[in-house]
């Protein structure tokens, strides 16, 4: 969906600003670019969490236990509530939005990709019908991540505990991104007015990232009939 209007836009003379889905799948991320290259434009992801200020610093922090020890580890919470019903509206529907993962997961994943470069593999450890709990392995690092868009309450079958929680911690270093995360879009349209902002091909790893996690759950089976995600548990 998002893919042939970001095509036919750039085809018309005008520079694109893409909200997520990017693409469904990374492989079509080099039609984009060759759009790019053919109409002289340019196409920019919308991943506000590279604009959090305490980002590089964090980074910088991560970069000097690197140099202290061969192997990280960490964790990342990315709680985002949202309403009964919301994993059978189309953005959780991998036949139109790519899915939960990509939908929300994907900022998560991609301040992950800033930090620590492309993730290598991941094992699920956990999926339930609105929370994901995985371990991604990066080069360096190793990071227990935990998705969720809140746990239903057992007896009245409604979402409880609904507090947003977008935190990332690494060998004691803790980035919370839970409160400024609303902000961040005004920073990354600015930049991109200045030809600044996150590129197609800047995109391309967490998105493949996202793209695999969520293709490993469909072939696990972890989808009902609607064809939306952690529709059951195990």
């Amino acid at each position: 969906f998002h893919l042939s209007l970001t095509m036919k836009a750039l085809k018309s003379g005008s520079n694109v600003i893409c909200e997520k889905p990017l693409v469904c799948h990374p492989n079509d991320i080099e039609k984009i670019q060759r759009a790019e290259i053919i109409t002289g434009k340019r196409a920019y992801a919308v991943l506000q969490a590279r604009w959090h200020p305490p980002l590089r610093s964090f980074k910088e922090q991560v970069e000097k236990h690197l140099r202290r020890k061969e192997q990280l580890k960490g964790e990342l919470f990315w709680i985002a509530p949202r309403s009964t019903g919301y994993e059978h509206l189309w953005r959780g529907n991998p036949n139109f939005a790519a899915g939960l993962i990509m939908d929300i997961g994907i900022h998560s994943l991609d301040m992950l990709n800033v930090v620590l470069g492309d993730c290598q593999k991941f094992q699920f450890e956990t999926v339930l019908e609105r929370s994901v709990t995985a371990i991604l392995h990066y080069e360096k690092a190793e990071i227990r991540w935990h998705l969720s868009i809140g746990e239903k309450n057992a007896a009245n079958g409604k979402p409880e505990n609904l507090v947003a929680v977008r935190k990332l911690k690494i060998e004691g270093e803790l980035l919370d991104t839970t409160d400024a995360f609303g902000n961040l879009h005004i920073r990354m349209y600015e930049d991109i007015v200045r030809g600044k902002g996150v590129r197609v091909i800047d995109a391309r790893p967490s998105l493949k990232t996202a793209f695999e996690l969520q293709e490993n759950l469909q072939e696990m089976g972890f989808v009902n009939s609607d064809g939306h995600l952690f529709a059951c548990s195990r």
